[in-house]
């Protein structure tokens, strides 16, 4: 028995046993309902466990498994672990033609898709709806690696759908569809929320020229929306041309793109945005320095505390020092206790909390900041309290 492969049931002097997976060839694997099946049915945790693990490492190889899997979609009674591990399942088709078979659900079920993304319709509870999204991403993915070209169709028509133009647009790209982001991109002048930065590095060269393009100036806000949506890292040196923009909409955009995919190597113009005119610019550029470690932050951190004309980036910079515990800024947020601005002194003041384990008088303090205090104070010294 110890050489058995995949997931059975079998009644054996009224045993019921599960095997692991390395018995059976290739030839002799089961179906996708079969499986499904085993695992609905292992009552043991342990049984289930097992039948959950085989289950994780199928792939499909007949048209009979897309089948199973269109029907687990359209299955009302819901068995979240069957979903999610059909939805994996989705992800290891590795032949365009049985992708192919995935092209129907999208069809047929685009309103009910619809509804879920926009989380008017999550079923049971948001979280089949959220497993449901999921398993869209998959099915949409999967055409994507395979580049199916019968698939282009109807990801066309998901295009209108927002929550999900990133991955359909990928998706285009990838199969070789270029229309789709001239189509697409035809729709800024009726919506802002239009994903056009999905369909990767030539689209987002587009997005830049545009918003350097006087002439199309009334276009600017709606076009720097879509930066929102950039998340190649090959994007950024195009990103950094819109830091000076003369739109502060387009600046504070293209600051907070570049910083989601950004690390110490772009230390360099995470301290450009640290100078930059912009308060908003500035803001974001607090915010890249509290998860970086380049050893020039901490002091820039701290000029912009003590300098900064604006509020906002001030009391950023007070907790951006806190939370990194950059212990040489104690006297600069001393100093902050002082500052015009109440908000700055109450983060100075907690910033003080996480660094000295101390509590200090400042104008304006409410009981509030106390109690934080005393929380950051237990959380620091949890044997005292």
């Amino acid at each position: 028995m110890a050489s058995c492969g995949l997931l059975f049931s079998a009644v054996l002097t009224g045993v019921s046993f599960i095997c692991s997976p390395s018995a059976y060839g290739a030839d002799a694997q089961p179906s996708l309902k079969t499986l499904i099946e085993n695992l609905r049915n292992a009552s043991a945790p342990e049984d289930r466990r097992t039948a959950a693990e085989v289950l994780g490492d199928f792939r499909p190889t007949t048209e009979d498994d897309i089948a199973e899997i269109r029907r687990v979609w359209g299955n009302k009674a819901w068995d979240e672990d069957v979903f999610t591990l059909v939805s994996g399942v989705v992800q290891r088709i590795d032949k365009p033609e049985l992708a192919e078979g995935l092209i129907p659900l999208l069809r047929e079920d685009r309103t009910a898709i619809e509804k879920i993304c926009q989380r008017e319709d999550a079923g049971t509870d948001n979280r089949e709806g959220f497993c449901r999204y999921a398993f869209v991403r998959s099915v949409i993915q999967t055409l994507e690696g395979l580049k199916v070209k019968k698939a282009v169709p109807i990801l066309r028509e998901y295009l209108e759908i927002t929550e999900l133009q990133y991955y359909v647009a990928q998706a285009l790209a990838a199969i070789g569809e270029s229309r789709a982001g001239e189509e697409t991109r035809k729709t800024v002048d009726q919506s802002a929320s239009v994903d056009l930065a999905g369909l990767g590095m030539a689209e987002i060269l587009k997005i830049v020229r545009d918003l350097q393009d006087e002439h199309k100036k009334d276009k600017w806000h709606k076009l720097g929306e879509q930066l929102m949506y950039v998340q190649n890292p090959e994007a950024k040196p195009e990103l950094r041309k819109l830091f000076s923009h003369e739109n502060a909409f387009v600046r504070f955009k293209a600051a907070a793109a570049f910083t989601r995919s950004s690390d110490d190597r772009d230390s360099s113009a995470i301290l450009e945005m640290a100078k930059n005119s912009d308060e908003d610019v500035r803001y974001v550029a607090v915010r890249a320095m509290e998860k970086g470690h380049a050893e020039q932050y901490p002091d820039v951190l701290i000029g912009l505390l003590i300098n900064d004309p604006h509020y906002v980036v001030r009391l950023a910079a007070a907790d951006a020092l806190g939370r990194k515990k950059h212990f040489f800024a104690v006297p600069s947020l001393q100093t902050a206790l002082s500052d015009r601005e109440l908000r700055v002194r109450d983060r100075a003041f907690l910033a003080l909390a996480i660094l000295t384990g101390r509590k200090y008088d400042y104008q304006g303090k409410v009981d509030s900041m106390e109690k934080e205090a005393d929380a950051i104070l237990k959380r620091r010294n949890p044997d005292s309290h």
